[in-house]
């Protein structure tokens, strides 16, 4: 072996070893300073019994606060993108949402008449909120116009990872072992067109002109689909159901068979 050989040979062992042991020690990703606004009384951060890359937020005598974690080691979900939205997510030990913060995004909606400030926004309109809750864009939640896919993504990562994470640390009861549910065949009320959107079961969505070009803008269909319509005129209104329950569906028959 030449003089030279060795060294390299040696080289490529030392980097082998500190690849290996980059991959074998414990991501800590998340810092001190970042969980403050949802725990001010932190103290120090250690790694929780999970399997995920989950924080436990501990106080100066140790006392347990909470958790934190980002979201896209939990739950990520692809939004407009086709890529998720990161999320530093905070619960307490009562199962509450302390802290909803943005990390990463990669939505091109955002890059184009629609300030980072608003998505911010509305991911802190999460917080306080009970990792069991269910919340709705447009009502528990403020929607930003043109940006519904990507508000509902974020909204479902926040909720969802919490979710997760709060039943994984048994700070709720694991929804995953609930039974799930089934259509009962057997029940059947009359009932009407009105009586069905308005309970629910029915749900109408309606967008404009202006919502749908709003969309694509910053994408290559920006000036090809822009429509000469006024943005306030309706583009599309949309209803929709889940047709097994008989209720639903016998009323959705009779009245398909009504019209034509």
């Amino acid at each position: 072996m030449s003089p030279v050989a060795c060294p390299r040979r040696l080289t490529g062992i030392w980097i082998s070893l500190l690849l290996l042991l980059a991959i074998t020690l414990p991501a800590q990703a998340i810092e001190l300073e970042q969980v403050r606004e949802g725990f001010p009384t932190a103290e120090r951060l250690e790694a929780a019994d999970s399997q995920w890359p989950v924080s436990r937020v501990l106080a100066s005598d140790d006392e347990l606060l909470g958790y934190a974690f980002e979201s896209v080691d939990v739950a990520p979900i692809p939004a407009y993108s086709g890529k998720p939205v990161n999320v530093l997510v905070g619960i307490g030990l009562d199962g509450q949402i302390v802290q909803a913060d943005i990390l990463s995004h990669s939505e091109p909606i955002m890059l184009v008449g629609i300030p980072e400030s608003k998505l911010n926004s509305f991911a802190d309109e999460h917080e306080s909120a009970h990792v069991n809750d269910r919340l709705r864009v447009g009502d528990n939640l403020d929607a930003i116009s043109g940006a519904t896919v990507t508000v509902i993504v974020v909204s479902d990562t926040i909720m969802r990872s919490a979710r997760q994470v709060a039943a994984e640390q048994q700070l709720i009861a694991d929804p995953s072992q609930t039974p799930p549910a089934r259509v009962r065949e057997d029940v059947f009320a009359p009932a009407n067109w009105d009586e069905l959107t308005g309970d629910g079961t029915i749900r109408r969505l309606q967008l404009t002109h202006g919502e749908v070009d709003a969309s694509f803008i910053g994408t290559p269909a920006e000036d090809y689909l822009r429509s000469p319509q006024p943005a306030d005129k309706t583009f599309i209104e949309l209803f929709y159901t889940y047709l097994n329950p008989p209720t639903a569906g016998a009323t959705c028959s009779a009245i398909l068979a009504m019209t034509n």
